[in-house]
C-alpha cells in the first residue's frame, strides 16, 4: 500500500514540479548565452548590455524560485491530503497513518534530491555556455586534482556529511509537517497563516534555547582553553645550532587546570634570524 501512496503523491508533486524545472533550465540556458554575449562578445550598446545583465539576473532568480516552489508543492500536498476535503477521503482508506506519513516524507526526500540534481545541472549548463570550453576544462581539471589528492578519511567524512544532510532534511520536513498539523488543529478558517505563525514562533523558541545553551557553555569552554594556554611552557632541551645547523628540540608540558575536560593543540612559533 505504501508504494501506491507514494506513486500518487509523486504524481501530484511532479505534475507541477516538471514545469518549474523545465522553466528554470530554459532560463539557465538563456542566462548562459547572455553571459557569453556580455563578456565575450561585448555588445556595443549600453542598452543591450543592460538587457543581457537582466537576463542573467532572471536566470539566477529562476533557480531560487524553482527551489522554493519545489518545497512549497511538498507542503501543499501534505496539507491538502490531510486537512482539506480530500483529507476526509484519505482517512477513510484502509491505510495506516504511518504509511501516509511515510509516503509524504519519501515524496519530500525524492523531490528534494531531484531538485538538487536539476539545480546542479542548470548551474553546470550556465557555466558551460557562458564560460565556454576553457572553463569546463579548468573545472574538470580541478575535480580530478581534488579526487586524486583526497585521502581515504575524507570519503568517510563525506559520507557522514551526506547522512547528516539526510537526517537534517528529514527533521526539517517533520518539523514543518507538525507546524501544519498544529495550525490546522488550532483553527479551522486560517489554517495556513496559523501554521506559518507556529513555524516562526517555534523557530524563535528553539533559537533562544540554543543561545542560552551557548551563553552558558562558552565561558566554561573559554576557561578551559585559556587555562591550557597559560599552563603550557616550552623549554629547549637540545640545541644543535653550534654544530653548523639550526635544529632545536622543544619539550612542552600541557595541563588542563579547568573544570571542563577537553583537548588542546600546542602551537610553536619560530622567527628565524635575518641573514643577508
Amino acid at each position: 500500500m505504501l508504494k501506491k501512496l507514494l506513486r500518487y503523491d509523486l504524481r501530484f508533486v511532479f505534475r507541477y514540479w516538471w514545469i518549474a524545472a523545465l522553466s528554470a533550465t530554459a532560463l539557465s540556458v538563456l542566462g548562459g548565452v547572455s553571459f557569453s554575449l556580455l563578456i565575450v562578445e561585448k555588445p556595443p550598446h549600453a542598452l543591450i548590455s543592460v538587457l543581457l545583465g537582466l537576463t542573467i539576473a532572471l536566470a539566477v532568480i529562476s533557480l531560487v524560485v524553482f527551489s522554493v516552489l519545489s518545497a512549497i508543492v511538498i507542503y501543499i500536498r501534505f496539507y491538502k491530503n490531510f486537512f482539506t476535503d480530500e483529507g476526509y477521503l484519505t482517512f477513510t482508506l484502509p491505510v495506516k497513518i504511518g504509511h501516509l506519513l511515510g509516503s509524504k516524507l519519501l515524496t519530500a526526500l525524492i523531490t528534494t534530491v531531484a531538485t538538487g540534481l536539476v539545480l546542479f545541472a542548470d548551474i553546470y549548463l550556465m557555466c558551460a555556455i557562458g564560460g565556454g570550453v576553457e572553463l569546463l576544462e579548468d573545472l574538470h581539471a580541478l575535480v580530478e586534482i581534488f579526487f586524486e589528492n583526497m585521502p581515504f578519511y575524507a570519503y568517510v567524512y563525506a559520507v557522514q556529511i551526506l547522512l547528516l544532510l539526510l537526517l537534517s532534511s528529514v527533521l526539517s520536513f517533520l518539523f514543518l509537517f507538525c507546524c501544519i498539523t498544529f495550525g490546522s488543529i488550532i483553527t479551522k478558517k486560517a489554517k495556513v497563516p496559523a501554521a506559518i505563525g507556529i513555524y516562526y514562533v517555534a523557530n524563535w523558541v528553539f533559537s533562544g534555547f540554543l543561545q542560552i545553551i551557548i551563553l552558558f557553555s562558552v565561558p566554561a569552554l573559554a576557561e578551559k582553553i585559556f587555562a591550557l594556554r597559560e599552563s603550557a611552557q616550552g623549554t629547549v632541551i637540545e640545541d644543535k645550532s653550534a654544530e653548523g645547523g639550526s635544529q632545536y628540540t622543544v619539550k612542552v608540558k600541557v595541563t588542563n587546570v579547568g573544570a571542563v575536560a577537553g583537548k588542546d593543540v600546542v602551537q610553536l612559533y619560530v622567527t628565524p634570524p635575518y641573514t643577508p
